[in-house]
């Protein structure tokens, strides 16, 4: 429809709605803008990325079980005992002793649940 085929009482209508429309949309901006200032003070900030514990955690770790089970001598630990001295929890430990342990040369199991670490020295 072309608006030379408008009556004008239809292009009035049309003119009166658009202005309606326009009215409408001001005052949907002033909306979200007070709703945005009710939402936070600050300005948006993106999130910062987690990071995980990585590579120097687990040397610490590797370190610590080692260096334990080193004091302990032939008897060796079990896996609560190394835990409560490093501080880790045990499923940790024994998925460490399980896993990263067996590339350890001189850690040994000695019995069920407990290890021992023959130093090279």
């Amino acid at each position: 429809m072309a608006l030379s085929d408008l009556s004008s009482s239809q292009l009035s209508q049309l003119i009166h709605l658009i202005k309606q429309k326009e009215a409408l949309q001001s005052q949907i901006a002033k909306i979200n803008e007070e709703l945005s200032s009710l939402g936070t003070n600050e300005p948006d900030q993106p999130k910062k990325a987690r990071r995980g514990r990585g590579r120097a955690h687990r040397a610490k770790t590797s370190d610590a079980i080692l260096k334990e089970l080193a004091k302990a001598g032939k008897a060796g630990m079990s896996v609560k005992d190394i835990a409560a001295a490093t501080g880790a929890k045990a499923p940790s430990i024994a998925v460490w002793l399980y896993t990263a342990g067996k590339k350890v040369k001189g850690l040994r199991k000695i019995a069920r649940g407990r290890f021992g670490y023959k130093t090279a020295a």
